[in-house]
């Protein structure tokens, strides 16, 4: 079975590569699932806290898709990209559904 359609990675096989920028103009929009640093591309953190100052480690890149580790590819290898350290993993945010009244 392929790794995208296992019961794990379906929340994963739906992951966007942003920049913060708009991540920060959309937020309401979109949910955070980590973040990938230029200095540590192999971990998923979480953002930092304010307090500590401090990231916790959420998942292996090897978790994501092979769809999402291109586009983290394509986004630091981006000339456009070379000052951006950081790039935000986000899915929308689900709308809710309203049912039928019977």
């Amino acid at each position: 079975m392929s790794n995208v359609y296992q019961p794990k990675r379906k929340e994963l096989a739906k992951v966007k590569v942003v920049t913060s920028q708009y991540y920060g103009n959309n937020r309401s929009n979109l949910r955070l699932i980590g973040s990938v640093s230029r200095k540590h591309t192999n971990f998923v953190t979480t953002q930092r806290n304010v307090k500590t100052g401090l990231c916790s480690f959420v998942d292996d890149t090897s978790a994501l898709t092979k769809k999402t580790k291109n586009e983290l590819v394509k986004f630091f290898s981006n000339k456009e990209n070379t000052r951006k350290d950081v790039a935000y993993l986000v899915v929308d945010k689900q709308k809710a559904k309203r049912g039928k009244r019977t």
